[in-house]
């Protein structure tokens, strides 16, 4: 009986993510950058986004983001499909003057492959 449960417990670690987890991920991603944990969400990044976008720059487009929409206020929702090979988790955020679409895509070892802001599409931004 012990064997089995260290098994089914292996099994469950061992097993990818699931579609159903990649909303958790880019929820992740989204509160590190709105509580200023920048290196954090960096360190999450596939080596071309490190590349791209490093610690400062991330930075300073967050902080640009912020400045045109407003403070971060909250989630409203995500949605996730597969582009290309990717687990893409577009995370809706509500901002003091904006809602944004927060765009991530994840490659096969779960790492940020891709990181895109945008106004939100009207069939994503939350109702009245």
């Amino acid at each position: 009986m012990r064997i089995s449960r260290i098994f089914a417990f292996l099994i469950l670690f061992a097993l990818p993510l699931t579609a159903q987890d990649y909303p958790s991920l880019g929820k992740t991603v989204v509160s590190e950058l709105a509580a200023g944990q920048y290196a954090k969400v960096e360190a999450q990044f596939d080596a071309q986004m490190q590349a791209a976008l490093p610690v400062e720059k991330l930075t300073a487009v967050w902080q640009s983001l912020v400045q045109q929409a407003g403070a971060f206020r909250s989630i409203a929702s995500t949605r996730v499909s597969q582009q290309q090979g990717f687990n893409v988790v577009v995370v809706t955020c509500t901002f003091a003057k904006a809602t944004i679409d927060v765009q991530i895509a994840f490659d096969s070892q779960q790492k940020v492959a891709g990181l895109y802001f945008r106004p939100a599409t009207p069939a994503a931004a939350p109702g009245p």
